[in-house]
Order: C-alpha cells, then structure tokens, then sequence
C-alpha cells in the first residue's frame, strides 16, 4: 500500500511550487525586457516510477550591458522502495526530492565585435548527494561577428553519502572546452570544438552490489578518469522559418 504521509506531502510540494509561480509572475509584470520562464515535465513507467521535475527561470537586465540569470528547479521522485540485495519491491512508497539553485552574471563589452564574459555557480542537494558547480566562460567575436571563439572551465565538488551507510565520499570534476563558431553564409553557421574533462574521487553506484562465490561487495570503479570530446555541428536554415542541426 501507498504510504498515505507521502502522498500528502507530494501534494503539498506541488501547491508550494504554484504558489511560488504565482509570486514570481506578479513580479514579473513590472519588469520591461526581462523574462520569467515555468517549465514542468512529468516521467512515469510501469514500476510505478514517477519524476515531477518544476523549474523556474528568472532573467533580468542590469545596467552597464550585464544580465542575471536566476534558476531554481525541484525534482520529485516518488517510487516503491526496493528491498535490499534483492529484486523485489515493497508496497511501501519512498519520496525523494532533490533541489537545486543557480545563479549566473554576463557581461558585454563593446558593441562592433563584442567580448561576453560570464561566471555562474549551482548548488544541487538531496538526501544522499551534494553537488556545488563553478563556471566560467568567454567569448569573444571577430571579422565583424562572422567568427566567435569561445571558451569555458567547469568545477564540480560533489559529495556522496548513502543512506543505507555509514561513510561519506567526495569526487572532484574539472572541464575545459573550446570552440570556433563560422558563419559560412547567410543561412549556414558551422561549429567545431573540443572538450576535455578530469574526474578525480568517487566515481561507483553506492547502491550497485556484485556477488562473488555467494557474498556481495559493493561496485568499486576507477577514482580517476580522463575523457576527451570532439564536437562539430552545422546549423542550415530552411524555407518556412525552420532549420536543421547536424551534430
């Protein structure tokens, strides 16, 4: 049977969500060229698993050519609790939710090939996992913006605490990535790029087990990983206000 005190408290999550749309609405009517965006998916299958994912994007001009981003988005997973070391599922109905906010500044310099420099940071927390991400990132554009290279580095901190455990660890992530963007002609913009990421610390499912000769241990993975990406996409406008995106 469903437990009735989670029920009640998914439904108490979704009026919280609306009433805070709401409020960020009525604010949002004062403002000129600035945008508040609502977006809502739901996921469900045939394990009674379901994802109600709410987020709320808050843009706004400030002077001197800078722009602030606002982000907040919930994530409510609501599922049957699985019994351990085992495939079975319970009656019973686990809720979990996961938070996340960010915050992010651009900034314009000049107007005939300008330079964008933007600096952003997101804090994502839930019952077993903390995540902290610092990004920084520059453009710049050339040969009166037919050309803009760009580039960008990534930090993660991450901390992993199981639930159904007693320890605690951390896994660092650090990401550089360059591209050339070249407009070719009028309805033809080509992009190239490259993209290498360094993981360092715990990288495993604590929740993943492996049976050798009848006892189980938990998945023990790698705590260094290197990987590299190569990125090229082209964007072709077409008739009747459409385009394609080849990547």
């Amino acid at each position: 049977m469903a437990d009735p005190a989670a029920g009640a408290g998914a439904i108490k999550m979704r009026y919280a969500i609306l009433i805070l749309f709401l409020l960020l609405y009525s604010a949002s009517i004062a403002l000129s060229e600035d945008s508040i965006t609502f977006k809502y998916s739901y996921f469900g299958d045939n394990k009674d698993v379901r994802v109600d994912s709410s987020m709320f994007v808050l843009k706004k001009d400030l002077p001197a050519n800078t722009n602030l981003s606002l982000k907040f988005n919930l994530d409510a997973i609501t599922g049957a609790t699985k019994q351990r070391d085992v495939d079975a599922v319970t009656g019973a109905t686990a809720e979990e939710h996961r938070y996340e906010y960010g915050a992010a500044v651009s900034h314009k310099i000049g107007e005939a090939n300008p330079t964008n420099l933007g600096i952003g940071y997101n804090f994502s927390n839930e019952s077993d996992y903390i995540s902290h991400t610092l990004n920084l990132s520059a453009s710049q554009d050339i040969f009166q913006r037919n050309t803009t290279l760009a580039g960008s580095y990534t930090r993660n901190w991450d901390n992993i605490s199981p639930n159904t455990k007693g320890w605690n660890r951390n896994k660092y992530v650090d990401t550089f990535s360059a591209s050339i963007a070249q407009v070719i002609t009028k309805k033809t913009v080509a992009l190239i790029g490259y993209e290498y990421s360094q993981i360092d610390g715990y990288q495993a499912n604590p929740y993943k087990t492996v049976s050798i000769s009848g006892t189980r241990y938990d998945e023990v993975l790698p705590e260094k990983r290197k990987r590299h990406a190569v990125i090229a996409r082209l964007n072709q406008y077409l008739p009747y206000q459409s385009s394609i995106h080849p990547a």
